[in-house]
């Protein structure tokens, strides 16, 4: 085998969509290059590498809502199908050129747990070429839509895994490429796709009820795998499960509990109205809480313990929970903006002078830890985990400085756009995401929206 290429980094990250930088159900160049990971490598001053893609992998919801293609959705659906194109030109030889022969954050939106284990690029890159890539290539629309998601996750692997083609590199998973360049520090943030998803997205909690052995048994395999990496690997990270009824897209209606919970919880993206109730979802929490205090004594019980170190995201996320809360100081002020974990929403003000023209503008009103998909972390939801990461591994960082970058970055909040506004509006009109059987030019922005979300509901 070739030499490795870059051995020994200070940072490697595997994991699935929220150390990726997935935001809005979205992966791009510039989405990973704001990914927690990078603003850690930043503070740090240590060299890092993300995935340098050369398009969003398939689509970028997030570009579609500043640009808003809502009212011509056709232009949104013809970028999918030359996105595909792109990837398919790139994918068949050694990639877009001008690109390392490995990342460090080998992070992959979509995966299982299983997947990331095993699944290499090479796989990915011939099933995409021998199979998914003939069925997509030139077809309509609504005939896509059963491969996208399955899509999204092989060219995310193909190019993430081995950018270059390289045939060397082609057989190696995230912890293959760990096992051979021996990061000094390796993070380790997954298993959101073994059916976590679905209750935050969808109020279903029926996938992490029916998984939850069999998920629990494969992550503490993969924590004994992650034991078992050479010594120079000194520091293993493992970011445990959220707290799911924190997150932005379940919206809570009705008086709290003595718990601190509501009576119901309603989804808010992609379909709006589906419902969960408070107990329920206390349960699931509580579930999730035995879950991650079961990897907390696995951990412990491995033969070289005192390598990991381990960054309680429940506790994160329930420490920032001001919706279930109404208390301020769970509030991130920002300057003169506060965040906090509601769904991102904006609100209309007139500007100019009193008695001539004031047209209408929205600003940012609250919300703003999550994305507009309310489960991906934002900009700032990034910073604060990056900020908790490094608290956690005692090093020295600027917490004011990370933060207002971060609000610069994301411009849904420091500029925020009137078309999420109207994007709530749509969403309410909105009954099947899946496509029908109009044709293409008829195809709505759902259509797109079904597309999308698919792609983390693969096992749902």
């Amino acid at each position: 085998m070739s030499d490795i290429p870059n051995p020994n980094p200070e940072l490697m990250v595997i994991g699935d969509s929220l150390a990726q930088g997935c935001r809005t159900l979205s992966v791009s160049d510039e989405l990973c290059a704001q990914s927690y990971a990078c603003l850690i490598a930043r503070a740090q001053g240590w060299a890092f590498r993300h995935p340098r893609l050369p398009r969003p992998v398939l689509f970028d919801l997030e570009r579609e809502i500043r640009d808003l293609s809502l009212l011509g959705v056709a232009g949104g659906l013809r970028r999918l199908r030359d996105n595909l194109a792109g990837w398919r030109q790139d994918l068949a030889g050694r990639g877009p050129g001008d690109l390392p022969a490995a990342f460090d954050n080998l992070a992959i939106a979509g995966v299982t747990i299983d997947e990331m284990n095993d699944l290499t690029a090479g796989e990915a890159r011939t099933r995409l070429q021998d199979e998914l890539f003939p069925k997509m290539i030139g077809q309509p629309i609504r005939e896509l839509f059963p491969f996208v998601d399955e899509a999204h996750l092989a060219i995310n692997t193909a190019f993430v895994l081995n950018p270059t083609g390289a045939p060397e590199w082609a057989g190696l998973t995230q912890l293959g490429w760990v096992e051979r360049r021996r990061p000094r520090r390796l993070i380790a943030h997954f298993g959101h796709n073994d059916g976590l998803y679905p209750v935050g997205a969808d109020a279903d909690t029926r996938p992490f009820d029916t998984r939850y052995d069999a998920t629990l048994a494969a992550y503490e395999a993969t924590l004994d795998r992650l034991a078992a990496l050479p010594p120079e690997v000194t520091l293993i990270v493992i970011v445990l499960y959220p707290k799911i009824g924190a997150v932005a897209n379940l919206d809570p209606h009705g008086p709290r509990d003595h718990h601190g919970y509501a009576e119901t919880y309603r989804t808010r993206f992609p379909l709006p109205g589906k419902e969960l109730t408070g107990r329920e979802l206390r349960r699931i929490d509580q579930r999730i809480a035995d879950f991650n205090r079961a990897v907390r004594w696995h951990i412990a019980g491995l033969a070289d313990a005192r390598r990991f170190r381990i960054v309680d995201a429940y506790r994160i996320l329930d420490a920032y929970d001001y919706k279930n809360t109404y208390d301020a100081r769970r509030q991130i002020a920002i300057g003169d903006t506060r965040i906090d974990n509601r769904y991102l929403t904006g609100r209309m003000r007139r500007v100019g002078r009193p008695g001539g023209p004031r047209p209408p503008r929205y600003e940012f009103d609250h919300g703003g830890l999550q994305s507009l998909d309310g489960m991906h972390l934002s900009a700032v939801g990034y910073a604060v985990l990056a900020c908790e990461i490094m608290d956690t591994l005692g090093l020295d960082y600027d917490r004011a400085k990370i933060l207002a970058r971060a609000l610069r970055d994301e411009d849904l909040i420091s500029r925020y756009n009137g078309n999420i506004h109207r994007l709530g509006y749509l969403l309410d009109t909105i009954e099947d995401l899946r496509p029908t059987e109009q044709g293409d030019e008829e195809l709505s922005f759902s259509t797109m929206l079904g597309v999308q979300g698919a792609v983390f509901r693969r096992d749902a």
